[in-house]
């Protein structure tokens, strides 16, 4: 929760300091979606006796805020709720059924955006995530995301498309996870000049 804050303020104190550019380089606040892609999980060792996990379809919600700092590059803040299946297999040998757990997750991922030729980008940066729900499951920490994507401007509307790959957490917030989660997606977003 406390990350959540840290992230708020600081995309206001970024869209604040925008106030300074012309009307061709206002800043954006809009949406985004993700549901369309894959979700693993990576086991960092092979335990015997464990159980596997299977993740199954997830969503994305999010709020995204673009800032342009110059004629090319943008910073790219935004709070993506997350939610997802996993279904959890006893080790083989273990006379128990399978069930299903759910997990949600509120990443904030703090981008850069590179947009060269006229409707074309690339991004990446860092992700702060946080994750309640099945304990076995804990992404919580920072993690890494880059895409590229596709934009397109109308007056003060905007839309993209924005293919992505990202590893969670590269760096732990809890001592005994080892764990990683693999996403590779496609975000679509629809944002508006403020």
């Amino acid at each position: 929760m406390k990350s959540l804050i840290i992230a708020i303020s600081f995309l206001l104190i970024f869209s604040s300091a925008s106030a300074q550019y012309n009307d061709e380089n206002r800043a954006s606040l809009g949406f985004t979606f993700s549901s369309f892609g894959d979700l693993d999980f990576m086991q960092s060792q092979d335990v015997v006796g464990a159980p596997s996990y299977e993740i199954g379809q997830f969503y994305t919600f999010g709020v995204v805020l673009l800032i342009p700092m110059n004629d090319w590059l943008n910073f790219e803040g935004s709070v993506e709720f997350k939610r997802f299946k996993v279904v959890i297999n006893p080790a083989s040998g273990i006379n128990l059924p399978a069930h299903t757990d759910k997990v949600s997750m509120v990443d904030i991922p703090l981008l850069l955006r590179v947009n060269f030729l006229k409707y074309a980008f690339v991004n990446g940066g860092l992700i702060v995530s946080n994750s309640s729900g099945f304990s076995a499951i804990n992404s919580s920490g920072i993690g890494g995301k880059l895409g590229v994507g596709l934009t397109y401007q109308f007056q003060r509307v905007g839309v993209f498309a924005n293919p992505y790959v990202s590893v969670n957490p590269i760096i732990s917030f809890s001592s005994d996870s080892h764990d990683r989660m693999l996403e590779a997606g496609i975000r679509l977003g629809l944002t508006l000049k403020l």
